[in-house]
C-alpha cells in the first residue's frame, strides 16, 4: 500500500544490544462460507514457535475482524480523524466481528481478556510458560459475520474480501510485543511462518489466494474459466450485458453444491482470499532467471474489463521488473483481483492483490505494479509498516515510480494535472507533494507512525518523499551502487523483520558514505534543504563559485554548469556543508551555473539555485506572464493576468485586469493587484493584497504571516447634488498559526492589525448647500484568537475578538473598545447531513457616553450585517447604502448573522450595548429538486439597546425569522428566502412596503474568497 545468516555472526547493532531472532507461527484453516448470512464458520489451528531468549507466559492475539463490531474501536476513531462518517452512521446489520470463540491448547481451555480495553486484541494465557525453543499449539472455533465493505475485510452483495480474517499473534521480537488495533493505515507486522488453508463455498464461485492452490479439480475449473474469458475476449459481439451472470450490480445464484478447496503458503506473514461467482480468469507466467517459472492470474468483473483485458500484462512485466532490480520473486504465482475496496486504490498481501477502480490503463497498470511489488517491500521484507510506514510505502513507490519512468516517459503529474496547468515545471509529481506541505510548514516526518499521520502527510510522507529522496541517493551513489546495495540488503534480510537501523547501518557499510543527512535529515525530521548559489568569479584558469546552506540539511549537491543551448559542460557533485562553501570548477564557456538541474534533491526554494554568467540581475530569473496559476517553474519569475469584469451601484460597470503570483507550491510572497476603470464614477478602483509567510521550524508558531490588503471603492452617490463617494481602506495584519497539537484535529490562531478607512463625506454649508467632500479617517485595531476543531461528527471552531476604534463624525479622542465572541458547532445527524449551530454575542466593553445618545453609532452592532452597518469597509457590497430594490438586499453573516435586509432608514436589530445571536441551519433529509444544496434556517436576536430605532416599540427586543436557503462554498454564497418572522420585522417591512420578493436576501462574500489559500487548504486543511 499505492537467507538467514547474522553479519559476521555478531548482534545487530542499534537494537538495545539484544541479538536478532524472529517467531514462527504455523496455521490449519479449516472455514465453510455461507453467503446467505455473510459468514465463515470453521476451526483454527496455530503452532507458535519461540525462538525468543524469554520465557512466554501469554501470547497477544490480534482479532482484527472485532474492529468492526462498534463504534469505540481504533478503526472507528482512526475513520473519523480521516474525515469519513460511513462506518459511524452504519447500520448494525453491516458490521461485523468474531462469534463462538473457545481457545485451547493440547484440549485445555485457555483464559483470555482483553489488551488494554482493544475489543481486537487480546492476552491469550498459556497453560504453562513456554520456554525458548518451545512450541505450543493452540485452537478455536470461531464464526465470523462478515462486515460490509468499509476497509478491507468485507464484503459487496456476494462479493467477498477476505482479509486480516483469522486469528493472528502479535510479532514479539527484540523490541517486546507489538500490540496493534486494526488501523486502516499500518495494517502490517506479522509473523513469518506457514499456512494450510480449506475453504468450503458454493462450487461457482471462483477464489483468488495466498498460497499455492493444491486441489486439482480447482486448478482444472480455473483453467477452464481462462479458456472462457480467452473466447469471450476474442468475441468482436461481446457484450457483458448479454450474460446475466455479468450483470453490474447482479450476482448470479449461488450454486447448492459446495466445494473444499485446498491451499498452502510457506515463508509468509499473511493470508487473504477474495471470491465472486463473476470472475473472469486469465492466466500466464514470468520465466524467472534461474529458469523457476512463476504464475500469474488476473480475476475481474465486468467492471473495467475493457482496462483488464490487458492486465495480465501487467502483472507479468511488474513481476519481471522487480525480480530484476531487487531479487528473484519467490513465491508460486503473483495474482491480482479486481474488486471492491473501500481503502485506497490498491492493497497488497502475500501472492495476492486486490484493486479498486481505475480509470484508465496507465492508471491500472501502475497500481497493479505498486502492489505487486509490495510482495517485496512488506512480504518477503517484513517491515513493520505501523510504526515505519516509510519502509515499505516509499522504497516500493521508488521502485513503482521507476518503473512509470521507463515505461510512460512523461512528467510524473501528467496523471493528475492537465500539461497547461504545469506551465512547463520541471517539478515531478513527489516533489510537488513534499513542496506543498512543507511551504506551509505542515510536513510531518517521514518516519512517524503511522497513525501519527494526518491524511495527506500519510500519503506524502509515507509514499512520496521516501521515493524522491531515494532517487536522490540513487543519483548520488550512482544507479549501479544503488541497485547493488538494495540487492544485497534484499538478500541479506529475506523473509526477516529489518528495522530502519538496519537499512540504515547496511546502506552506510556498502556505501562507506556518511548518510546522516538522508536519514536524521529527510526522514527523521521535517528539517530543510536549501542550497543557493551566492556568486561566481573567474580566478586564473578556474571559476570560484560561492555555494551557501540557507537550510539545516546538509545533504550531496550536484553543481552543474551548462551551454547557451542549457547542455552540461561541467557537473560534479559537492559534499554536503552547512554555512558558505566556495567550490572551484574549471573556467569555461559557461553560460549558468545551475545546482541540481535534474531536480534529484528536495530543495525548499530553487530560485535560488542558478545564476547566469552575464547581465544584470544574474540571480533573478526572466519574467514569464501567464493567464492561469501553474505549477512553480523556477527557470522563470512567473506572473499571471487576467481580464475581470465587476459591478456596483456607484462605480457601475467597472473593467480590469486580475495580476497575481499564485502557484503551487505557494511562493513565500505571493500577491494579488486587482485594478478596475469604473465607467460610472471614471475613477480608478480596486484591491491589493500582499502576503508574506514565515515558517519557524521550532517554537511556538508554524506559521507567521504578514499581510498587507488595500482597496478603493465608491460607496455612495447623489442624484439630487450630483456626487459620488469613495473610500479608501489600508489594513496591515500579521498571522500567528500555532503549531499543530499531537492529534493534528485542530487548528489554533493569533491575529492582529490595523485598519485606516479614509471616507469621503458630503459637506453642506448653511441653508443645506453642498459644498463639496470631505475626507474623515477611521482608525481600528483588532486582536481575535480563533480555533477549529475538525472532528468531522462535530466540527466546531470559536473565535474571541477585541477590537478598539475611534470614528469619523466623533470627537477623534473618543475611543471604543468592543468585544466578541463566536462559537459554532456542526454535529453530523447523518453521513452527509448536519446540523449547524452558531452562537455570537457582542458588546460594547466601555462607558463611552456617545453610546448613550439616541442615535445610533457608526460602529454599532447589528444583528444582520447590511451595507451601511459595515463600518470597517471590510466586506464587498454591490449597493453598501441603497434603500430599496435587489441591491439593497445583500446581507453579510458576520456579528448578529441574521439574514433580514431592511434597509439603512430603520436599522433594525442594532445596538450600542450589545447583542445575542443564536444562528441555525440544517441540511435537509431528503434531496431537495434539481439537486440544489437546500437547507433549513432560524436565527433568533436579541438587542441590547435600541436606541434610534423610532419606528419600533422599545419592548420588543427580540427579532427571530426562519426558512430555506440556497448557499455554496461554506455560505460564501447563498440565497435565503424567509417562511416566518418575528411581529417586529414583518412591521419594518411593512411599512417599507416590502413584497415577498422584497423580502429575500443573499450574501457574496467575494472578500474572503482566496485563491491562493484555496489551494493551500484542497485537503481541507489550515
Amino acid at each position: 500500500m499505492k537467507n538467514h545468516f547474522l553479519f559476521l555472526l555478531l548482534p545487530i547493532l542499534g537494537q538495545a544490544q539484544t541479538p536478532y531472532f524472529q517467531q514462527e507461527a504455523h496455521y490449519r484453516i479449516d472455514v465453510a462460507l455461507d453467503d446467505s448470512l455473510h459468514q465463515i464458520r470453521g476451526q483454527w489451528t496455530m503452532e507458535y514457535v519461540n525462538h525468543s531468549p524469554d520465557t512466554l507466559s501469554y501470547i497477544l492475539i490480534h482479532l482484527w475482524a472485532n474492529a468492526f463490531q462498534d463504534r469505540s474501536s481504533a478503526f472507528a476513531r482512526q475513520k473519523l480523524r480521516q474525515n469519513s462518517l460511513a462506518f459511524h452512521f452504519a447500520p448494525d446489520s453491516q458490521r461485523g466481528g468474531y462469534q463462538d470463540l473457545a481457545f485451547t491448547a493440547e484440549a485445555t481451555p485457555l483464559s483470555w481478556e482483553p489488551w488494554e480495553g482493544h475489543s481486537d486484541i487480546i492476552r491469550l494465557t498459556l497453560p504453562e510458560p513456554l520456554a525458548p525453543e518451545r512450541r505450543v499449539s493452540i485452537a478455536t472455533p470461531f464464526t465470523l459475520q462478515i462486515p460490509a465493505s468499509f476497509s478491507r475485510l468485507g464484503h459487496v452483495g456476494q462479493s467477498y474480501q477476505m482479509t486480516q480474517w483469522y486469528p493472528k499473534p502479535a510479532v514479539y521480537d527484540r523490541e517486546g510485543w507489538h500490540p496493534m488495533p486494526y488501523l486502516e493505515w499500518g495494517e502490517y507486522y506479522s509473523e513469518f511462518g506457514s499456512f494450510d488453508v480449506r475453504l468450503t463455498l458454493p462450487e461457482n464461485y471462483v477464489a483468488g489466494a495466498t498460497g499455492k492452490l493444491e486441489s486439482p479439480e480447482e486448478v482444472e475449473f480455473l483453467k477452464q474459466k481462462a479458456a472462457a474469458t480467452e473466447a469471450y475476449l476474442n468475441d468482436p459481439d461481446k457484450s457483458p450485458r448479454h450474460d446475466p451472470a455479468f450483470t453490474r450490480g447482479t450476482f448470479p445464484p449461488s450454486s447448492a453444491a459446495m466445494k473444499t478447496i485446498r491451499y498452502t503458503a510457506d515463508n509468509v506473514h499473511d493470508f487473504a482470499w477474495f471470491a465472486d461467482k463473476r470472475f473472469r480468469v486469465q492466466k500466464g507466467q514470468v520465466v524467472q532467471p534461474s529458469g523457476a517459472v512463476t504464475d500469474t492470474w488476473v480475476m475481474f468483473t465486468d467492471e473495467e474489463e475493457d482496462l483488464w483485458k490487458d492486465a495480465l500484462s501487467y502483472v507479468n512485466r511488474a513481476v519481471a521488473f522487480y525480480s530484476s532490480l531487487v531479487g528473484e520473486y519467490p513465491y508460486p504465482h503473483a495474482t491480482a483481483v479486481q474488486s471492491a475496496l473501500s481503502a485506497g486504490g490498491g492493497m497488497e498481501y502475500p501472492m495476492i492483490t486486490v484493486i479498486g477502480l481505475s480509470g484508465n490503463a496507465q492508471g491500472l497498470d501502475e497500481v497493479i505494479t505498486h502492489e505487486v511489488g509490495h510482495n517485496w517491500f512488506y512480504g518477503v521484507l517484513g517491515f513493520n509498516e505501523r510504526d515505519h510506514a516509510w519502509m515499505d510505502e516509499g522504497i516500493n513507490s521508488y521502485y513503482d515510480h521507476r518503473y512509470s519512468r521507463a515505461y510512460y516517459p512523461g512528467s510524473s503529474l501528467d496523471t493528475y494535472i492537465p500539461a497547461f496547468l504545469q506551465g512547463g515545471s520541471k517539478l515531478e509529481a513527489g516533489e510537488a507533494a513534499y513542496l506543498y506541505l512543507a511551504r506551509q510548514n505542515r510536513d510531518q516526518p517521514p518516519a512517524t507512525s503511522s497513525n501519527g499521520f494526518d491524511i495527506i502527510n500519510y500519503f506524502i510522507q509515507s509514499y512520496e518523499k521516501p521515493a524522491f529522496v531515494l532517487r536522490y541517493l540513487e543519483q548520488y551513489l550512482g544507479r549501479e551502487g544503488f541497485d547493488d546495495a538494495i540487492q544485497a540488503f534484499y538478500q541479506e534480510w529475506k523473509f526477516r523483520h529489518p528495522a530502519p537501523a538496519d537499512l540504515r547501518d547496511f546502506l552506510i557499510r556498502k556505501s562507506g558514505k556518511n548518510l546522516d543527512w538522508l536519514f536524521e535529515g529527510f526522514i527523521y525530521s521535517n528539517q530543510r534543504q536549501d542550497y543557493a548559489i551566492r556568486n561566481a568569479r573567474q580566478v586564473g584558469e578556474e571559476l570560484e563559485v560561492e555555494l551557501a546552506n540557507r537550510g539545516t540539511i546538509a545533504g550531496p549537491i550536484q553543481l552543474n554548469a551548462l551551454s547557451r543551448d542549457t547542455q552540461t559542460l561541467w557537473s560534479t557533485w559537492v559534499e554536503g556543508f552547512t554555512g558558505v562553501k566556495t567550490v572551484r570548477i574549471p573556467a569555461g564557456p559557461y553560460q549558468q551555473l545551475v545546482l541540481d538541474p535534474g531536480h534529484y534533491t528536495p530543495d525548499f526554494q530553487r530560485r535560488n539555485n542558478a545564476l547566469r554568467m552575464n547581465g544584470w540581475l544574474r540571480k533573478t530569473a526572466p519574467l514569464r506572464p501567464g493567464i492561469w496559476p501553474t505549477l512553480e517553474n523556477e527557470s522563470f519569475t512567473q506572473f499571471f493576468f487576467q481580464p475581470a469584469i465587476s459591478w456596483n451601484a456607484y462605480d457601475e460597470f467597472k473593467f480590469g485586469l486580475w495580476i497575481h503570483n499564485t502557484t503551487i507550491p505557494g511562493p513565500r510572497l505571493s500577491y494579488s493587484l486587482l485594478p478596475f476603470y469604473a465607467f460610472g464614477s471614471r475613477a480608478l478602483t480596486g484591491n491589493a493584497a500582499f502576503r508574506y509567510r514565515w515558517l519557524p521550524l521550532s517554537g511556538p508558531w508554524r506559521v507567521i504571516e504578514g499581510h498587507l490588503d488595500g482597496k478603493q471603492y465608491g460607496y455612495e452617490k447623489n442624484e439630487a447634488y450630483a456626487y459620488r463617494l469613495s473610500y479608501r481602506r489600508v489594513a496591515p495584519s500579521v498571522r500567528l498559526v500555532f503549531r499543530d497539537g499531537e492529534s493534528r484535529m485542530s487548528e489554533h490562531t493569533l491575529a492582529g492589525g490595523m485598519a485606516w478607512v479614509d471616507q469621503q463625506t458630503p459637506r453642506f454649508g448653511k441653508g443645506g448647500i453642498y459644498e463639496g467632500k470631505q475626507n474623515v479617517t477611521t482608525r481600528i485595531q483588532t486582536a481575535a484568537y480563533e480555533g477549529r476543531n475538525k472532528n468531522p461528527l462535530q466540527a466546531s471552531n470559536w473565535r474571541i475578538a477585541w477590537e478598539r476604534s475611534t470614528l469619523p463624525g466623533l470627537n477623534q479622542s473618543a475611543v471604543f473598545h468592543k468585544g466578541s465572541l463566536a462559537f459554532q458547532i456542526s454535529p453530523a445527524y447523518r453521513q452527509d447531513k448536519r446540523f449547524h449551530f452558531r452562537f455570537f454575542a457582542g458588546a460594547l466593553l466601555d462607558k463611552n457616553p456617545s453610546r448613550k445618545g439616541l442615535s445610533l453609532l457608526p460602529n454599532a452592532w447589528s444583528l444582520s450585517g447590511q451595507g451601511f452597518s459595515d463600518y470597517r469597509f471590510e466586506e464587498s457590497f454591490i449597493g453598501r447604502n441603497q434603500e430599496d430594490g435587489l441591491k439593497a438586499q445583500q446581507v453579510h453573516l458576520q456579528e448578529g448573522g441574521m439574514k433580514f435586509a431592511t434597509g439603512p432608514a430603520q436599522r433594525l436589530g442594532r445596538s450600542n450595548t450589545w447583542i445575542l445571536a443564536l444562528n441555525l441551519h440544517a441540511d435537509l433529509p431528503f434531496r431537495f429538486p434539481l439537486r440544489l444544496p437546500a437547507q433549513a434556517y432560524f436565527d433568533l436576536g436579541y438587542n441590547g439597546s435600541q436606541k434610534g430605532q423610532t419606528a419600533i416599540a422599545l419592548e420588543k427586543p427580540l427579532l427571530w425569522s426562519g426558512g430555506l436557503s440556497i448557499t455554496a462554498l461554506s455560505q460564501r454564497i447563498g440565497l435565503f428566502f424567509p417562511l416566518v418572522s418575528s411581529e417586529n420585522i414583518r412591521q419594518t417591512y411593512a411599512q417599507n412596503g416590502a413584497s415577498y420578493w422584497n423580502k429575500i436576501t443573499f450574501t457574496l462574500d467575494l472578500a474572503r474568497l482566496n485563491l491562493q489559500n484555496a489551494l493551500e487548504r484542497l485537503d481541507g486543511g489550515q
